[in-house]
């Protein structure tokens, strides 16, 4: 599956809602997160998850400020819906060109325990299309994408059991850089 992982910056947080009603007049994206009383994003941020070779849904919307898009598909997992309830995480890791299998196997190897132990649903994980910086640096961008019941689930979970951590471990090894930022949905 792949996606158009596009970062809006409205003019104001009051903004959101006109970004949802051009959506509702224009076509429905595949999810629609915002940043608003969330952590990472600005409050007058949101994402939207669409098809990459669909129309461009976010065209006329009132109040955008700014846009910046990746392509990504997915690598494990990634289809379906997203749950409308509690929060999303949005978790970039860049990684050495190369080392997507051996990353993508640790991660799969974590889920089980990962989701059996904490109320989260993994929805994907994804390789961002590579840009002529990723290529110059030898670089690889992946998205992890995850739902969990509530910021106090996020919390609990930095400490994963056993099983899960040694994967997240080795997973780490190969990481050069890291962030995450949470979201809710708004259209999902």
């Amino acid at each position: 599956m792949r996606y158009r992982y596009e970062v809006l910056t409205m003019q104001r947080v009051a903004d959101l809602a006109l970004l949802t009603a051009h959506f509702e007049r224009s076509g429905v994206p595949h999810a629609l997160f915002s940043g608003a009383g969330a952590l990472g994003f600005s409050s007058n941020e949101a994402v939207v998850l669409s098809d990459p070779d669909g129309p461009d849904l976010v065209f006329g919307a009132k109040g955008l400020a700014a846009r910046s898009a990746d392509k990504i598909s997915a690598v494990a997992r990634g289809a379906g819906r997203v749950k409308t309830s509690g929060i999303y995480v949005h978790r970039w890791f860049t990684i050495d060109h190369g080392a997507e299998n051996d990353f993508v196997a640790l991660s799969q190897g974590a889920w089980p325990a990962f989701e059996r132990d904490y109320d989260t649903t993994i929805f994907g994980l994804f390789a961002a299309d590579r840009s002529a910086r990723d290529m110059e640096e030898g670089a690889t961008r992946m998205l992890l994408l995850t739902h969990y019941a509530s910021h106090d689930v996020w919390e609990q979970s930095r400490n994963p059991k056993q099983e899960a951590f040694d994967n997240f471990r080795k997973r780490h090894a190969i990481t050069r850089s890291t962030v995450a930022r949470s979201s809710t949905v708004v259209i999902g």
